[in-house]
């Protein structure tokens, strides 16, 4: 191999690796909305008590 394409294959593979890198920000991000639009939706949801109220009917 000539330095010219080392020097080359070194550029890919940082190229690579920060896009990788910004894949796995970019997931963690929309995970982090993910978990924070659930909390929100459990906040406004009533309590569900089913105690000595639940009836079954067969």
């Amino acid at each position: 191999m000539d330095i010219m394409a080392i020097s080359a294959a070194n550029v890919d593979v940082s190229a690579a690796n920060w896009q990788q890198t910004a894949s796995i920000s970019l997931l963690d991000k929309a995970m982090d909305i993910q978990e924070n639009q659930g909390a929100a939706i459990m906040e406004m949801m009533p309590p569900v008590s089913f105690g000595h109220q639940l009836d079954i009917y067969i």
